[in-house]
Protein backbone atom coordinates (compact mmCIF):
# COMPACT_ATOMS: atom_id res chain seq x y z
CA UNK A 1 0.00 0.00 0.00
CA UNK A 2 0.90 3.34 -1.50
CA UNK A 3 1.10 6.01 1.32
CA UNK A 4 2.53 9.71 0.95
CA UNK A 5 3.88 10.14 4.49
CA UNK A 6 3.76 7.29 6.86
CA UNK A 7 5.83 5.49 9.64
CA UNK A 8 6.93 2.47 7.72
CA UNK A 9 7.04 -0.85 9.62
CA UNK A 10 10.59 -1.02 7.43
CA UNK A 11 11.96 2.38 9.13
CA UNK A 12 11.42 5.14 11.17
CA UNK A 13 10.55 9.12 10.18
CA UNK A 14 12.73 11.20 12.62
CA UNK A 15 0.57 20.47 25.35
CA UNK A 16 -28.41 43.21 50.43
CA UNK A 17 -27.84 45.21 52.41
CA UNK A 18 -27.33 44.91 56.37
CA UNK A 19 -30.63 44.64 58.28
CA UNK A 20 -30.80 46.44 61.62
CA UNK A 21 -32.66 44.31 64.32
CA UNK A 22 -32.68 44.14 67.91
CA UNK A 23 -31.46 40.18 68.61
CA UNK A 24 -28.08 40.45 66.54
CA UNK A 25 -27.07 37.14 68.28
CA UNK A 26 -29.79 35.10 66.46
CA UNK A 27 -29.10 36.27 63.13
CA UNK A 28 -25.44 36.70 63.06
CA UNK A 29 -26.15 32.26 64.20
CA UNK A 30 -28.97 31.85 61.38
CA UNK A 31 -26.59 33.64 59.00
CA UNK A 32 -23.48 31.16 59.90
CA UNK A 33 -26.03 28.38 59.81
CA UNK A 34 -26.67 29.52 56.13
CA UNK A 35 -23.45 30.19 55.28
CA UNK A 36 -22.82 26.76 56.02
CA UNK A 37 -25.27 25.07 54.23
CA UNK A 38 -24.62 27.11 50.95
CA UNK A 39 -20.93 25.94 50.92
CA UNK A 40 -22.02 22.55 51.38
CA UNK A 41 -24.29 22.72 48.68
CA UNK A 42 -21.96 24.31 46.35
CA UNK A 43 -19.06 21.43 47.17
CA UNK A 44 -21.63 18.65 46.51
CA UNK A 45 -22.91 20.09 43.54
CA UNK A 46 -18.92 20.70 42.35
CA UNK A 47 -18.36 17.10 43.24
CA UNK A 48 -21.51 15.57 41.30
CA UNK A 49 -20.93 17.32 38.33
CA UNK A 50 -23.36 19.82 36.15
CA UNK A 51 -26.85 19.71 37.71
CA UNK A 52 -28.35 19.20 33.67
CA UNK A 53 -26.27 15.97 33.67
CA UNK A 54 -27.74 14.28 36.45
CA UNK A 55 -30.88 12.27 35.96
CA UNK A 56 -34.29 12.96 37.92
CA UNK A 57 -33.72 10.53 40.43
CA UNK A 58 -29.88 12.28 41.13
CA UNK A 59 -28.32 9.01 40.34
CA UNK A 60 -25.99 8.81 37.83
CA UNK A 61 -27.62 8.21 34.27
CA UNK A 62 -26.91 5.26 32.07
CA UNK A 63 -26.28 6.01 28.45
CA UNK A 64 -24.86 4.21 25.36
CA UNK A 65 -24.02 6.49 22.91
CA UNK A 66 -21.73 3.65 20.99
CA UNK A 67 -21.45 -0.22 20.73
CA UNK A 68 -17.99 -1.54 21.29
CA UNK A 69 -15.98 -4.52 20.68
CA UNK A 70 -12.85 -5.24 21.10
CA UNK A 71 -10.69 -8.55 19.25
CA UNK A 72 -7.01 -9.18 19.00
CA UNK A 73 -5.42 -5.50 18.07
CA UNK A 74 -8.87 -3.87 16.77
CA UNK A 75 -11.24 -2.00 18.28
CA UNK A 76 -14.82 -1.84 16.39
CA UNK A 77 -17.19 1.06 17.36
CA UNK A 78 -20.58 1.99 15.83
CA UNK A 79 -23.24 4.38 17.47
CA UNK A 80 -25.65 2.41 19.21
CA UNK A 81 -28.90 1.63 17.26
CA UNK A 82 -27.65 2.82 14.00
CA UNK A 83 -27.19 1.13 10.24
CA UNK A 84 -23.98 2.31 9.30
CA UNK A 85 -23.29 2.14 5.46
CA UNK A 86 -19.19 2.07 5.47
CA UNK A 87 -16.75 0.44 6.96
CA UNK A 88 -13.41 2.57 7.83
CA UNK A 89 -10.03 0.69 9.30
CA UNK A 90 -7.55 3.13 10.69
CA UNK A 91 -4.08 1.39 11.02
CA UNK A 92 -2.14 3.33 14.06
CA UNK A 93 1.03 2.99 16.03
CA UNK A 94 0.73 5.55 19.08
CA UNK A 95 4.67 6.28 18.93
CA UNK A 96 3.94 7.20 14.73
CA UNK A 97 4.05 11.19 14.50
CA UNK A 98 2.31 10.68 11.39
CA UNK A 99 -0.52 9.19 12.92
CA UNK A 100 -0.33 12.30 15.27
CA UNK A 101 -1.13 14.29 12.78
CA UNK A 102 -3.58 12.52 11.09
CA UNK A 103 -5.47 12.16 13.57
CA UNK A 104 -5.47 16.33 14.49
CA UNK A 105 -6.31 16.62 10.41
CA UNK A 106 -8.87 13.96 10.78
CA UNK A 107 -10.55 12.89 14.17
CA UNK A 108 -13.44 15.93 13.89
CA UNK A 109 -14.54 14.30 10.49
CA UNK A 110 -14.30 10.51 11.29
CA UNK A 111 -15.84 11.42 15.02
CA UNK A 112 -19.15 13.50 13.18
CA UNK A 113 -19.38 10.63 10.85
CA UNK A 114 -19.41 8.00 13.53
CA UNK A 115 -21.98 10.04 15.69
CA UNK A 116 -24.20 10.46 12.41
CA UNK A 117 -24.74 6.54 12.36
CA UNK A 118 -22.76 6.80 8.70
CA UNK A 119 -19.73 4.98 9.80
CA UNK A 120 -18.56 1.85 11.84
CA UNK A 121 -14.92 2.53 12.66
CA UNK A 122 -12.28 -0.07 13.06
CA UNK A 123 -9.06 1.04 14.92
CA UNK A 124 -6.26 -1.37 14.40
CA UNK A 125 -3.56 -0.20 17.53
CA UNK A 126 -0.32 -1.66 16.41
CA UNK A 127 3.11 -1.48 17.90
CA UNK A 128 5.99 -2.59 15.12
CA UNK A 129 7.24 1.09 16.60
CA UNK A 130 7.79 0.07 20.18
CA UNK A 131 11.59 0.00 18.83
CA UNK A 132 11.41 3.84 18.58
CA UNK A 133 11.14 3.79 22.66
CA UNK A 134 14.10 3.25 24.08
CA UNK A 135 13.37 -0.36 25.58
CA UNK A 136 9.90 1.02 27.15
CA UNK A 137 7.64 -0.55 24.39
CA UNK A 138 5.96 2.69 24.66
CA UNK A 139 3.56 1.39 21.51
CA UNK A 140 2.79 -1.90 22.98
CA UNK A 141 1.80 -0.34 26.53
CA UNK A 142 -0.54 2.36 24.92
CA UNK A 143 -2.42 0.07 22.72
CA UNK A 144 -2.79 -2.41 25.90
CA UNK A 145 -4.05 0.44 27.55
CA UNK A 146 -6.47 0.84 24.66
CA UNK A 147 -7.35 -2.46 24.50
CA UNK A 148 -8.20 -2.30 28.45
CA UNK A 149 -10.72 0.31 27.77
CA UNK A 150 -12.13 -1.26 24.77
CA UNK A 151 -12.86 -4.35 26.93
CA UNK A 152 -13.69 -2.83 30.24
CA UNK A 153 -15.09 0.61 29.98
CA UNK A 154 -16.19 0.39 26.30
CA UNK A 155 -17.74 3.97 26.66
CA UNK A 156 -14.56 5.92 27.39
CA UNK A 157 -12.59 3.58 24.69
CA UNK A 158 -12.72 7.39 21.83
CA UNK A 159 -12.28 9.90 24.25
CA UNK A 160 -9.04 7.63 25.69
CA UNK A 161 -7.72 7.23 22.02
CA UNK A 162 -8.03 10.91 21.35
CA UNK A 163 -6.19 11.75 24.61
CA UNK A 164 -3.29 9.39 23.41
CA UNK A 165 -2.86 11.56 20.48
CA UNK A 166 -3.35 14.59 22.69
CA UNK A 167 -0.13 13.94 24.68
CA UNK A 168 2.03 11.82 21.83
CA UNK A 169 5.11 11.85 23.47
CA UNK A 170 8.39 12.35 20.44
CA UNK A 171 9.56 9.30 18.72
CA UNK A 172 13.16 8.21 20.38
CA UNK A 173 11.86 9.27 23.58
CA UNK A 174 10.64 6.77 26.44
CA UNK A 175 6.93 7.35 25.73
CA UNK A 176 4.32 8.12 28.49
CA UNK A 177 4.77 6.46 31.41
CA UNK A 178 2.48 3.51 33.18
CA UNK A 179 1.33 5.93 35.58
CA UNK A 180 0.76 8.82 33.23
CA UNK A 181 -1.60 6.21 30.58
CA UNK A 182 -3.78 5.53 34.19
CA UNK A 183 -3.89 9.57 34.64
CA UNK A 184 -4.92 10.18 30.92
CA UNK A 185 -7.06 7.53 31.20
CA UNK A 186 -8.79 8.57 34.89
CA UNK A 187 -9.22 12.11 33.04
CA UNK A 188 -11.94 10.89 30.59
CA UNK A 189 -13.56 8.67 32.87
CA UNK A 190 -12.14 5.65 32.72
CA UNK A 191 -13.13 3.81 36.31
CA UNK A 192 -9.47 3.61 38.40
CA UNK A 193 -9.44 -0.17 38.86
CA UNK A 194 -9.81 -0.40 35.03
CA UNK A 195 -6.84 1.96 34.58
CA UNK A 196 -5.23 0.30 37.36
CA UNK A 197 -5.28 -3.03 35.61
CA UNK A 198 -3.17 -1.45 32.43
CA UNK A 199 0.34 -2.83 33.70
CA UNK A 200 -1.24 -6.12 33.80
CA UNK A 201 -0.20 -6.59 30.33
CA UNK A 202 -3.62 -8.55 29.50
CA UNK A 203 -3.55 -7.92 25.53
CA UNK A 204 0.05 -7.68 25.05
CA UNK A 205 0.12 -11.22 23.11
CA UNK A 206 -3.21 -9.97 20.86
CA UNK A 207 -0.93 -7.02 20.00
CA UNK A 208 1.60 -9.05 18.88
CA UNK A 209 -0.75 -11.40 17.35
CA UNK A 210 -2.59 -8.74 15.55
CA UNK A 211 0.34 -6.04 14.47
CA UNK A 212 1.68 -9.07 12.83
CA UNK A 213 -1.66 -10.03 10.55
CA UNK A 214 -2.30 -6.19 10.04
CA UNK A 215 1.65 -6.13 8.50
CA UNK A 216 0.13 -8.36 5.95
CA UNK A 217 -2.26 -5.99 4.89
CA UNK A 218 -0.48 -2.27 5.18
CA UNK A 219 3.37 -2.03 5.24
CA UNK A 220 3.09 1.29 7.86
CA UNK A 221 1.00 3.59 9.54
CA UNK A 222 -1.33 5.60 9.20
CA UNK A 223 -3.39 3.85 7.08
CA UNK A 224 -6.73 3.19 5.85
CA UNK A 225 -8.80 0.90 4.32
CA UNK A 226 -12.70 1.96 3.09
CA UNK A 227 -14.99 -1.05 2.89
CA UNK A 228 -11.89 -3.17 2.59
CA UNK A 229 -10.26 -0.73 -0.15
CA UNK A 230 -7.22 1.36 0.83
CA UNK A 231 -8.32 5.00 0.56
CA UNK A 232 -6.42 6.95 -2.33
CA UNK A 233 -5.23 10.39 -1.86
CA UNK A 234 -3.27 12.05 0.61
CA UNK A 235 -4.43 10.97 4.20
CA UNK A 236 -2.95 14.35 5.92
CA UNK A 237 -4.95 16.75 3.39
CA UNK A 238 -7.88 17.76 5.84
CA UNK A 239 -11.12 17.15 4.54
CA UNK A 240 -9.19 14.20 2.10
CA UNK A 241 -11.04 11.12 4.41
CA UNK A 242 -13.90 12.17 4.81
CA UNK A 243 -14.40 12.70 1.13
CA UNK A 244 -13.81 9.19 0.36
CA UNK A 245 -15.45 7.86 2.87
CA UNK A 246 -18.86 9.63 1.51
CA UNK A 247 -17.70 8.61 -2.08
CA UNK A 248 -17.90 4.83 -1.19
CA UNK A 249 -21.20 5.04 0.50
Amino acid sequence: MSLPVACSSLGTVSNPAEANVSNRSTNRTALILLTICVLVGIAVFAFSGIGSNRNPSCEPATYTKYTVTQQTNVVTIAKADASPTANVAVFFDYMCPYCGKFDRVNQIDLTTLLDEGKITLQIHVMSFLDRNSQGTYYSTRAANATLTVAAKAPQQVLSFHEALFANQPDGGTFGLSDTDLEWLARRVGVPEDVAASFNTGEFVMAIQTGTQADLTVVSGTPAVLINGNPMPGDLLQRGAVKQAVLAAM
